[in-house]
């Protein structure tokens, strides 16, 4: 059995330089890492890593043992999570004037946009997922994480606009 908590030192030095981390995400517990981790570890299985590798949920450890290698793709699959809402909420313009108060803050939409590009690629795949493996396939693969099985009807491709 591996507790999630074990990588959350490797997963610091993943979106951080060592010593930084309680600066760039100040208030950021360990615990909400373990729980970062495991969503993770969610986003990997879902994808068709670790098949055989349970969660417990109120422990938050993976059942057998994770190798290193895969303790390492489960902190890619978290950094990047994390890193990307990092950026989403990094400011790229900031002013302020002190007579007759005035404040102004941008954000890069070029930023959300790629993000929203990225997620739609992803959803793409899923859908993909679904037309090649079927419904009941795709959810049973991605609902396995908390192992209960869906019955669902088997469908054809689903086009992004809902139509068969």
């Amino acid at each position: 059995m591996t507790v999630l908590t074990q990588l959350v030192p490797q997963l610091k030095r993943f979106v951080a330089v060592p010593g930084q981390f309680a600066d760039i995400f100040p208030g950021t517990t360990d615990s909400d890492l373990a729980a970062a981790l495991a969503d993770g570890w969610s986003a990997a299985r879902m994808r068709g890593f670790m098949p055989t590798t349970t969660l417990d949920t109120n422990t938050n450890t993976l059942t057998p043992d994770i190798t290193p290698e895969q303790g390492a793709l489960i902190v890619l699959f978290t950094g990047v999570r994390m890193l990307q809402a990092e950026i989403r909420n990094r400011k790229t313009h900031t002013r302020y004037k002190a007579g007759a108060v005035e404040s102004e803050v941008d954000y890069a939409s070029s930023v959300l946009v790629e993000l929203l590009r990225q997620y739609e690629a992803e959803m793409t795949a899923v859908l993909a997922a679904v037309s090649t493996y079927g419904a009941s396939d795709a959810f049973w693969m991605a609902d396995m994480a908390v192992l209960r099985a869906i019955t669902v009807p088997q469908l054809d491709y689903v086009e992004p606009n809902g139509q068969l």
